[in-house]
């Protein structure tokens, strides 16, 4: 995302989220008035984005797809999380993509037929929320003195658990809220306000704001509730028979891509974040090029949410440790990534309950078949146009080891795929982490004592300066 303008944080604005930015009925809403400002996005990163920077003050967000799905889902689902007072707009083309009922649940506040010209949005939203002074009031107010026991007040220090704060600017729109809102008094006690779905005008926030107030707060569980909901639409979305491979594959790609956030406030650089986006893009495009009608392996994979999840965790995991050890070219990086993505698509070749990889629990009969899942992986990759020898070979050799005691062939340590070697540390990493309930410390632990020796010495030095030196409290 390019750099935003001192604007974007000093003043609100609307922010239209589209699939095609580059529309020409949009560059009138762009044209809009200064008393309506409009901010332009694409529907994808940049738009999650936006909606988590708290700094970014957003009045209303109208999501503008080509088509419903989870992309848009995912848009619902982050504003209710980070923006709960902030009114989501649906627009469509013909006819709008949802009934009534099912979008006052999702909390979308209207559904809105393109064009979508200025005065539309002029019509929902009040113009107190895009007017230049509207952040300085808090400001002006901030060291007001007041008084008595009815006087609205942002507490310091732990509040009541029973409520989430919110800005009280982001109430500025004069639109319908979907949760009942309260304001807090120097009492301590919790006054509402406004009952859910009532509209609660402008001129009444700006009186709270007079008054000293900086935040309003919602009920936790009723806005807990309303993000559990739209994730199990989520769910049902991507369960139902008819739902394109498309949409789960930018489903999970969009969730690989929040994950990738994550990463950087642990100190990944910049153009690494750009890198691992870029593989993701690989992974996305290698794919779509596919006739899936022909290849039903790949086609079941895609399918399969939980082989999906893990593909993509390890994809995430690889790159980091690739980036590490420099291997930051582009083929070989776009070779880390391909081969990560599909190194154990034929497992699902084999019966379900050898699919877990827990070796542990399997019978020797079964055990066997495991074993010979890297050489069933590689056979269906190699099907597809353009793939390196350098892939199939990582994905062959991905669960063999330096001490010889891998697996399909029990090759010599010296002559393992450094990548094939960056994805088995990879799962194993993975597997621990899912074993300790995602307990970071502990895995890292048990990584160092009884992983780590396995690997070569650069795959496991690319792991440790990855993941063991920026472990909490060192």
């Amino acid at each position: 995302m390019g750099c935003l303008s001192v604007e974007h944080y000093n003043r609100y604005s609307s922010l239209i989220i589209s699939a095609n930015p580059e529309s020409s009925y949009l560059g009138s809403l762009s044209a809009n008035p200064a008393e309506f400002p409009v901010r332009i996005i694409n529907l994808g990163y940049e738009a999650r984005t936006a909606i988590r920077d708290s700094r970014q003050k957003i009045a209303a967000i109208f999501v503008d797809p080509s088509y419903f799905n989870d992309s848009v889902v995912r848009i619902i689902e982050l504003t209710r999380q980070h923006r709960p007072a902030t009114p989501v707009f649906l627009m469509y083309e013909d006819e709008a993509p949802l009934p009534i009922e099912e979008m006052k649940r999702l909390g979308i506040q209207a559904a809105l037929a393109k064009p979508l010209p200025p005065e539309k949005i002029q019509h929902w939203l009040a113009p107190e929320v895009f007017r230049s002074n509207t952040i300085s009031l808090l400001a002006d107010t901030k060291n007001a003195a007041r008084t008595g026991s009815n006087t609205p007040t942002t507490p310091s220090g732990t509040e009541d658990q029973r409520f989430t704060a919110v800005p009280i600017t982001d109430f500025l729109t004069g639109t319908s809220q979907l949760f009942d809102v309260f304001v807090r008094l120097e009492s301590g006690r919790y006054l509402k306000i406004s009952e859910a779905t009532d509209r609660l005008p402008a001129e009444r926030v700006l009186s709270y704001i007079e008054k000293g107030a900086r935040t309003l707060y919602i009920d936790k569980e009723a806005h807990g509730r309303s993000i559990q909901y739209v994730k199990m639409f989520a769910r049902v979305l991507l369960s139902s028979p008819g739902i394109s491979k498309a949409v789960k594959l930018n489903h999970t790609l969009s969730r690989a891509q929040d994950i990738v956030e994550a990463i950087q406030t642990h100190g990944l650089l910049e153009e690494h974040i750009e890198d691992i986006h870029g593989v993701l893009g690989h992974i996305r495009s290698t794919i779509e090029k596919l006739d899936l009608r022909k290849e039903n392996q790949i086609r079941d994979f895609l399918n399969n949410l939980n082989s999906f999840d893990h593909a993509i965790s390890c994809t995430l995991v690889t790159s980091m440790i690739a980036l590490k050890m420099n291997i930051e070219s582009d083929a070989a990086f776009k070779a880390v990534g391909l081969a990560s993505f599909l190194h154990d698509i034929g497992l699902l070749q084999l019966p379900v309950e050898v699919r877990h990889e827990f070796e542990s629990e399997m019978s020797s009969s079964q055990k066997k078949l495991y074993q010979t899942h890297p050489e069933l992986s590689a056979k269906v990759v190699a099907a597809i146009p353009g793939v390196t020898q350098v892939t199939l070979q990582a994905i062959e050799q991905h669960h063999e080891r330096r001490n010889g005691q891998g697996f399909p062939k029990k090759i010599p340590g010296n002559t393992v795929s450094p990548i094939a070697e960056i994805i088995g540390l990879s799962e194993e990493f993975i597997r621990l982490l899912g074993q300790n309930k995602r307990d970071y410390r502990t895995s890292l632990k048990k990584m160092q004592e009884s992983v780590l020796p396995l690997f070569s010495f650069p795959v496991a030095d690319g792991f440790r300066k990855a993941f063991v030196k920026r472990m909490p409290g060192r």
